[in-house]
């Protein structure tokens, strides 16, 4: 009986202990969960806790209106003593600027780097964005084919007019324009169609008028895809838009036509255009074609002109980038 008495008290204690062991976690839980993040840099620069708090106030602090915070990073090189916090200023609901306000460390708190040094002010710089772009703008496309004009009774000739439209937009949906520094690769794609417009040809025959004929016509799909390639190196980008190879549609077998560039050697139209380009703003790229061939054809013996084929091509338009946000150096 004792012994039962003696090894219930044991048990109860125990219990008693475990009761107060639970306790006690569940403080240390709470006082843990109620203290203040610690301060921390981590990885290679990534900035959290404390240390994001106070650079995040001390930010606000010096740029209070008009400015959103993007991101945080430390310099590595610098033993993590410098750090960036990464910035766009907004004026009229969207993004007019970007850039980096550097601060230095101060024991647990960070303070403003009013003249950073030309290394500290480089290895903090950002060297991505993220954009979309939207193109607009329009053009011509002409075509004249004769043959027989040095015999006007039996002379043919075929006219064709399009009135054209660029408009469409790249980094519009989840994937973005991805711009980095040193790098030139396809970004995302883009709408199915670019170049559009409406048309009509007309075509003559001297020897049989019977044959006489004309149409209306407009662009459709393209069978090779839009695509724009962007290489950004250093203060220079070079843009490069495909603009497709749009077919005619609602012509027939024997009228129609569809836009080509004279001067190139492939179906689809390209523009590629390099410019000096203030990234970390919105900014503009001319869109910009004009070219023309023309081909005759003549007697061998007379030399008088038998045929004429000229083609022309004129585009104008921008292609107008919007800036959505910069993003931080990942390695520095």
């Amino acid at each position: 009986m004792e012994s039962f008495e003696r090894r219930s008290e044991c048990g109860t204690a125990a219990a008693r202990r475990l009761a107060v062991a639970a306790a006690l976690a569940l403080v240390v839980a709470a006082v843990g969960l109620a203290a203040p993040a610690a301060a921390s840099v981590v990885g290679y620069g990534d900035i959290r806790g404390h240390d994001r708090a106070e650079l995040r106030r001390r930010f606000l602090a010096e740029y209070p209106q008009g400015y959103r915070v993007a991101g945080f990073h430390a310099s590595a090189l610098f033993h993590f003593r410098y750090a960036g916090v990464y910035y766009l200023r907004r004026q009229g609901g969207v993004n007019v600027d970007s850039g980096v306000a550097i601060f230095r460390r101060a024991g647990s708190r960070w303070l403003p780097l009013r003249h950073p040094s030309a290394a500290i002010e480089k290895n903090l710089s950002p060297v991505e964005y993220l954009y979309s772009a939207s193109l607009g703008g329009g053009g011509e496309f002409t075509l004249i084919e004769s043959s027989g004009t040095d015999e006007p009774a039996s002379a043919s000739s075929t006219k064709t007019d399009i009135q054209l439209t660029m408009k469409g937009e790249f980094g519009a949906g989840r994937e973005k324009l991805d711009l980095v520094d040193g790098a030139e690769e396809p970004e995302p794609e883009g709408p199915a169609s670019l170049l559009g417009g409406n048309g009509s040809s007309q075509q003559t025959d001297a020897a049989d008028p019977s044959q006489d004929h004309s149409c209306s016509f407009h662009l459709g799909k393209p069978d090779v895809e839009p695509e724009l390639a962007i290489g950004w190196h250093g203060e220079e980008m070079t843009v490069d838009l495909n603009l497709g190879d749009p077919s005619s549609v609602g012509g027939s077998s024997e009228c129609g036509g569809a836009p080509e560039d004279p001067d190139g050697e492939e179906p689809w139209i390209e523009v590629r255009t390099e410019v000096r380009s203030p990234l970390g703003k919105p900014f503009s790229v001319p869109i910009v074609l004009n070219h023309s061939k023309r081909e005759d054809s003549h007697d061998e013996e007379t030399g008088a002109l038998t045929g004429v084929y000229e083609r022309t091509l004129t585009l104008k338009g921008s292609l107008d980038f919007k800036l959505l946000t910069v993003l931080p150096p990942l390695l520095n």
